[in-house]
């Protein structure tokens, strides 16, 4: 029934609106329109087969030994309708690695969009070896932490070559900057908020248990927010 209401009732509509949108619009509106959704025309150059037997795997494993179809409604088709089309008409991701530069630059050839992450702020890499690929982990510090990316995806061709690279950038770096106060204070607030919430309730209400219960289930959290503070 949901479905009939969505293909008799919202297609339609959504057809009206759109040709609404399209006649008031301009030319260069949606030009950037349609660079914000990326370009997810299907090219069979795209395809890798490795990577589209990853996918299946755990889905078909799901299919099989998982909860009925009518148990969980529409979930398997979610996946089908919204992950298959991006990553299927993707048109991939260049990387490049400048040791000159002590940046990684990711462009995104979709969205024609690049950014660019500072090997400058990068501690240490770990190294691990895939059958079809490898993968190296870059630990951050300082405000890159959270605003670059902490993984990145080499052939495994060139992977002793990228490895040689990071190695050399980060021998000549002089280290990365640390985060600045604020920022690590508002970490340690948080982090003692949740630790501390519960025994204060606790105070306040006379319930004993409760508090201490609600402080051990919040410590996991509270121990990670104050560890980074005092790793950034």
């Amino acid at each position: 029934w949901v479905l009939g209401v969505l293909l008799l009732v919202g297609g339609p509509f959504s057809l009206v609106y759109l040709l609404i949108a399209y006649d008031r619009s301009t030319e260069g509106a949606r030009e950037e329109l349609r660079s914000t959704f990326g370009d997810y025309s299907l090219s069979v150059g795209s395809i890798r087969p490795r990577w589209v037997l990853a996918g299946i795997v755990p889905l078909a494993t799901l299919w099989v030994w998982g909860p009925s179809p009518t148990d969980i409604g529409l979930f398997y088709l979610f996946p089908l309708i919204w992950f298959l089309p991006i990553f299927a008409g993707s048109k991939g991701t260049s990387i490049r690695l400048s040791p000159a530069e002590r940046v990684v630059e990711r462009t995104d050839h979709t969205h024609d969009r690049t950014r660019t992450d500072d090997l400058d702020s990068v501690v240490r890499t770990r190294r691990i070896d895939f059958p079809w690929t490898t993968v190296f982990l870059l630990a951050y510090r300082g405000n890159a932490w959270y605003r670059s990316t902490p993984w990145l995806f080499v052939p495994s061709e060139k992977a002793d070559a990228v490895e040689s690279t990071l190695d050399a950038v980060l021998a000549a770096s002089d280290g990365p900057d640390r985060a600045s106060v604020p920022e690590r204070v508002t970490l340690a607030v948080l982090g003692s908020f949740s630790l501390v919430v519960g025994l204060l309730m606790a105070v306040a209400g006379g319930e004993g248990a409760g508090g201490i219960a609600l402080a051990l289930l919040t410590a996991p959290f509270s121990i990670l927010f104050l560890a980074l503070a005092a790793r950034l």
